[in-house]
């Protein structure tokens, strides 16, 4: 009997779950989907977006903090002016994907707040 499932081939492993799921794996309109959703040129009113999208993922989280709300916004705008900065291009647009690496890599942090030209975020 041992030996009968010692010759099985082993199954793939199951597909990840929503947005785990490693770069090389997903689509390519997916990925230019995640890359458009701080695009300026689609959605031109930075606070607007930083603040609906920070209260939709605090509603999705079941959260009401005031601190997260604030640092989600903040990021948000970052990356917004980040995105519409003239060296960079589509492609390279920032996503939520990388917010915790901006709040917790100080050169990743810097590297993008060179690019923001609103004082009080670079603060």
């Amino acid at each position: 009997m041992i030996s009968d499932l010692q010759a099985v081939e082993p199954r793939p492993a199951p597909a990840a779950p929503w947005g785990n799921a490693p770069w090389e794996t997903r689509s390519r309109e997916r990925l230019l989907a995640e890359r458009r959703f701080l695009d300026p040129g689609l959605f031109p009113d930075r606070d607007r977006l930083a603040q609906t999208a920070a209260e939709t993922l605090l509603v999705l989280r079941g959260s009401d903090s005031a601190r997260l709300r604030i640092a989600l916004e903040r990021g948000m705008q970052a990356f917004w002016e980040y995105n519409n900065h003239p060296v960079t291009e589509f492609p390279d647009f920032l996503t939520l994907r990388e917010l915790p690496d901006f709040m917790a890599d100080p050169q990743f942090r810097e590297r993008i707040l060179s690019r923001v030209s609103d004082g009080a975020l670079r603060a």
